[in-house]
């Protein structure tokens, strides 16, 4: 019993130097396709739209964990506590910098002036 022999066409010497041809041709393309891609990803725009992505939605995801750590009318339980240390110590090594303290400061003081006198300012308005 001998088993049947498969018939495969073989392929020349000119049709295999023609298969890889458009072989390198397709791959060239898919190369320019993707460097322009890259291109306009590292782009001003794309950088800045995905940098102001990334920073909204970490921040609606601190702020939805900073509302239940403030929310204290269940008490302020353990767990609250270790939610709340890293935020805290994070807090008090970047201020414990000289470089960020002053600044810090002056743009404390600068949104509480704004904001008293945009008090005074709507209470006058309403008398």
């Amino acid at each position: 019993m001998s088993k049947p022999e498969s018939i495969e066409p073989v392929e020349t010497l000119a049709q295999q130097k023609e298969r890889l041809i458009l072989q390198c041709r397709a791959y060239r393309a898919g190369l320019g396709q993707s460097r322009n891609v890259v291109r306009s990803n590292l782009g001003r725009e794309a950088l800045a739209k995905t940098a102001l992505s990334l920073v909204g939605a970490r921040a609606h995801s601190a702020l939805s964990n900073v509302s239940d750590l403030i929310n204290l009318s269940g008490g302020l339980s353990l767990a609250k506590i270790q939610r709340m240390a890293p935020y805290v110590l994070s807090g008090i090594t970047f201020l414990s910098r000289r470089s960020v303290l002053k600044p810090v400061l002056r743009g404390a003081a600068l949104v509480a002036a704004l904001g008293a006198g945009l008090y005074f300012f709507s209470k006058k308005k309403k008398n």
